[in-house]
């Protein structure tokens, strides 16, 4: 008789240790699934900084592209002030001809 009691306390130790490994497997399945999302989440936030810094890159380019041009517009308007001043004062009736 003891030893079919060792056998069957036998049995429910093996058991219970099934119970166990089968948590175990649970919880281990569960954490994959997190974190085979947080990695799809991640590679999808990725993407987006990887677009926006591609868009931002072009408008620098297309910005520095520019800036020459504008530059340019910018030296020749303030040519064409200098020579409108320098008319003005030069012209009588204008501020350096005036009494």
């Amino acid at each position: 008789m003891g030893d079919i009691q060792k056998q069957i306390q036998s049995l429910e130790r093996k058991s219970s240790s099934k119970e166990e490994v089968e948590k175990l497997n649970q919880n281990v399945a569960t954490q994959t699934q997190q974190l085979l999302k947080s990695n799809a989440d991640t590679a999808v936030k990725l993407g987006e900084l990887t677009t926006k810094m591609e868009q931002l890159e072009a408008k620098l380019e297309d910005t520095n592209r520019r800036l020459p041009q504008l530059s340019q517009q910018i030296a020749e308007t303030q040519g064409d002030l200098l020579r409108l001043r320098n008319a003005a004062a030069g012209a009588p009736g204008g501020p350096a001809g005036s009494p």
